[in-house]
């Protein structure tokens, strides 16, 4: 039970942690693995309690045990004079046979403690001689005896794998939010190229900065099959701007949501231009969409040498089939002439 209140107060202080913006609570930001994470941990905890209550409920044993029609074995825990519990395993005979175990007797403290309370248990029977109960003593050379059954950890162990699961849960939950950021970053970098030659044609052929970014987002809405983040962050910026928000703002915040050095700086332009007028746009546009350019070749000709790089255990792994299905039958050969 002690292992249940510690689990309750670490899942408290957890909580408390997140609330209190505390180191320790900045593992549960995400809000679908927060809900996750303590309900498991607190629907095990409380599952693993009633077990441990159900199943510890009666730890006395009576003092006489009913025999069946087959033999079987009782795990129990004795006490002497209130000493250390012993783990005991009683052979209770079945209910015809009597087994009587005669022989030399050895001197009591040459035997273990176990081994004392064993040969009592049979001696006291003897002495019983009931076809039907099996008994156990009480006491043990002038010493009491004290009997019960072993602790069941069934409880504790369904609290801790809980425990344990909703903690990998929530590890999991982070690396595939982190996955997930990263498949996003990765996506705006790609469509930064054709989202900066798209915007630069429609410049050049005499759209207004606005009109560039409506006509994006008309086109990207068109597409609903495929909805690339770089296009949906031109959308959403339009959408801010027919809700009220200033082109300038809307520039800003648009660098701000992709979180992007290429975006910043397209952002920067933007807002530039509201202020300069469209004089040097189409120069810095036409530059900006070179560079994004080679960027985005060299990053594919990277992507490709990862790949390849990948590759080589397969391969490798090829190689050894080989290597095997050549010397395997030729080691065969040479041993069996």
């Amino acid at each position: 039970m002690e292992l249940h209140i510690c689990i309750f107060v670490g899942l408290f202080l957890l909580w408390l942690g997140f609330h209190k913006k505390w180191k320790i609570g900045r593992m549960l930001k995400d809000d679908k693995g927060r809900r996750l994470f303590f309900l498991v941990a607190v629907g095990g905890n409380l599952l693993g309690i009633i077990l441990s209550v159900e199943n510890n409920r009666e730890r006395q044993v009576p003092k006489v045990m009913h025999r069946e029609e087959l033999g079987y074995e009782q795990e129990l825990v004795v006490c002497v004079d209130g000493g250390e519990e012993s783990r005991l395993t009683v052979q209770i005979p079945e209910k015809e046979n009597q087994q009587e175990e005669e022989g030399p007797e050895e001197a009591k403290q040459e035997l273990s403690l176990e081994q004392q309370v064993q040969d009592e248990i049979l001696r006291f029977n003897q002495e019983k001689n009931d076809p039907e109960n099996y008994y156990l003593p009480q006491t043990l050379n002038g010493r009491s005896l004290q009997w019960g059954i072993p602790e069941d950890y069934t409880g504790t162990f369904m609290s801790s794998m809980c425990l344990g699961a909703a903690a990998v849960l929530l590890v999991f939950r982070e690396r595939e939010k982190e996955n997930s950021r990263k498949k996003r970053e990765e996506e705006l970098i790609m469509d930064y190229p054709g989202l900066v030659t798209k915007f630069t044609l429609l410049i050049q052929a005499g759209m207004s900065v606005r009109g560039a970014f409506q006509k994006i987002s008309e086109d990207c809405e068109t597409k609903t099959k495929d909805r690339r983040p770089g296009y949906e962050e031109v959308r959403r910026t339009c959408i801010e701007m027919d809700s009220g928000v200033s082109q300038k703002e809307a520039y800003q915040n648009f660098g701000q949501r992709c979180a992007q050095a290429k975006y910043k700086t397209f952002s920067t332009l933007l807002v530039q231009n509201l202020r300069s007028g469209n004089r040097n746009l189409v120069d810095m546009l036409e530059r900006e969409s070179t560079e994004a350019w080679e960027e985005r070749k060299r990053r594919a000709r990277i992507h490709g040498e990862t790949a390849a790089t990948k590759l080589l255990v397969p391969m490798i792994l090829m190689l050894g089939v080989v290597l095997a299905l050549l010397m395997i039958p030729a080691c065969l050969s040479f041993y069996s002439g």
